[in-house]
């Protein structure tokens, strides 16, 4: 749908092997692993034990190290792992077209298997087993690969295998009865995770090969948030890349399709990766990447639990997944110049910024304002998911939110960019940050009232304590915040609000939702 519109010969992150797409991933990456694994062949190696999160590349791999074997290499490739010991005796015989049925007697089957190893092994053939989805296989069958690696010369072993698998794998081969498999394993090759770098280079070498004319579509912002939430997974950053250029599409973000080149400017932003991620239902994992507290400390543990705290409630899905990701430190206590201060590159949220991620993971530096409501959005549950992939579903969601507190949360932070230090606003309610449910009433009341447009939530934490306040509106003078405060209907009034100095709102939780992602 979209090909045409980015320049494109063919769809660059479908989930499918294609090999012509195969990314090597730099020094540490599949290309290297993949000659590793050739050099082990070559080398007359026995048993070799390839170990990845799903989603991470081993069919990829699998298809890769098929193509780049000579053909003086026979590959019997079993796809389905749940084979008896007998079973796969059986299953390798009939790959290898051995005259043999199933009541053959398996000690008959053997000698034939065995008789055909010598043969190709005269003739300077190799035979390979690749089995994929390991991890299912059965131990007792597992045990019987090991009889297998017995079958050689007294120099060469007569038949090579790979077992390709998840994790669950290792712990099915560090059963104390198959130990002597696990031993005759020569090499073990595990597929880490890319990195938000690694991720980057991914997704721009995708765009790329598919013959777009400018691999630079994605910002840095959106390239890492999908980094993030994909976990450095390469099937979810294909779902996640290929989703995020459709809403694009919908979003009609080119000026002149026509002429894209290397010098258009990223185009594909963190709205259209929200949308993606609302679409392919990976909110959980979003929040798990962002809001981990792996090494929280002093103060940013009760902002970052604050922060958690609101974005789930009244009740988004549970978090699912693991992650070793950290939060970002915030900003606490209070701030006599929180609009200035959220507007300045200079700002401690911004330094903060710029130590987390780690180096490694530089978060990249803002560029609109629009990016960080995005990021907001993207932190807020929906009431219901994306059901489908079309350019309707996907185009990016500017309301919608669960409650109005996230509502005007999300409104707060543009609020406070846009505001004059020197301006006043007036203050009509506040509460501990554990009694959302009545911020909620009074913002329907305020919504009852026709008071809510220009109503904004904020959240803030000083020392042990978290709270939240409603402001409202912005007058440039004391008289006037006074007089529209006895203009109010007589319940509002009740509540008894106030005159504030912009300069002195303490807003500093919102800020740290919006300064997760800077673009």
């Amino acid at each position: 749908m979209y090909l045409d519109y980015f320049g494109l010969q063919r769809h660059p992150f479908r989930i499918t092997p294609d090999t012509s797409l195969f990314f090597s991933g730099g020094a540490e990456g599949r290309g290297v692993v993949l000659d590793a694994m050739l050099y082990a062949i070559e080398s007359g190696e026995g048993i070799l034990k390839v170990v990845g999160e799903v989603g991470s590349g081993k069919t990829m791999l699998c298809r890769m190290l098929e193509e780049q074997l000579p053909e003086s290499t026979e590959v019997v490739y079993l796809a389905n792992p749940n084979l008896s010991p007998d079973d796969i005796l059986y299953a390798i015989a009939f790959e290898l077209k051995l005259l043999v049925r199933r009541d053959t007697s398996k000690l008959l089957v053997m000698q034939q298997l065995q008789n055909y190893l010598l043969k190709q092994h005269a003739a300077n053939r190799k035979v390979l087993v690749i089995i994929e989805e390991a991890q299912g296989m059965p131990v007792e069958t597992l045990e019987e690969i090991r009889l297998f690696s017995n079958l050689e010369t007294h120099r060469d072993k007569l038949m090579q295998i790979i077992l390709f698998g998840q994790p669950e794998l290792d712990k099915n081969l560090s059963a104390r009865h198959i130990r002597q498999l696990r031993e005759r394993i020569t090499h073990s090759f595990y597929l880490s995770p890319l990195d938000v770098e690694a991720t980057r280079a991914y997704i721009r070498f995708r765009l790329g090969a598919a013959g777009c004319p400018c691999p630079h579509l994605f910002t840095a912002s959106a390239e890492w948030l999908i980094a993030k939430v994909s976990r450095g997974l390469t099937r979810r950053i294909n779902i996640l890349a290929d989703k995020a250029l459709l809403a694009a599409f919908a979003d009609n973000v080119l000026e002149s399709p026509e002429n894209l080149s290397p010098d258009v400017p990223p185009v594909v932003k963190l709205r259209h990766v929200s949308a993606a991620i609302r679409d392919s239902d990976y909110s959980s994992a979003l929040m798990k990447a962002l809001f981990w507290p792996a090494r929280l400390a002093g103060a940013a543990v009760l902002t970052a639990v604050a922060v958690l705290a609101f974005v789930l409630w009244p009740g988004s899905v549970g978090v699912a997944g693991q992650t070793d990701y950290s939060i970002m430190p915030t900003a606490t206590g209070s701030d006599s110049s929180l609009p200035a201060m959220v507007a300045s590159k200079e700002s401690p949220l911004a330094l903060a910024a710029n130590s987390w991620p780690p180096a490694a993971e530089p978060m990249p530096q803002t560029a609109e304002p629009q990016e960080q409501a995005d990021m907001t959005a993207a932190l807020l549950p929906e009431k219901q998911a994306v059901e489908q992939t079309s350019p309707t579903a996907l185009k990016p969601a500017q309301s919608g939110f669960d409650t109005l507190t996230q509502q005007r949360l999300l409104a707060s932070i543009e609020w406070l960019r846009a505001a004059n230090p020197e301006a006043y606003t007036i203050q009509f309610m506040s509460g501990e940050l554990g009694n959302l449910e009545f911020a909620e009433r009074f913002l329907e009341e305020l919504q009852a009232s026709g008071l809510l447009e220009e109503s904004y939530f904020c959240m803030s934490s000083e020392g042990n304590r978290s709270y939240w306040t409603v402001k409202h509106k912005n007058f440039a003078g004391v008289s006037l915040a006074q007089a529209y405060i006895e203009s109010l209907p007589a319940p509002i009034q009740d509540y008894r609000p106030f005159v504030q100095n912009m300069s002195t709102v303490e807003c500093n939780i919102n800020s740290s939702v919006a300064a997760f992602i800077p673009e």
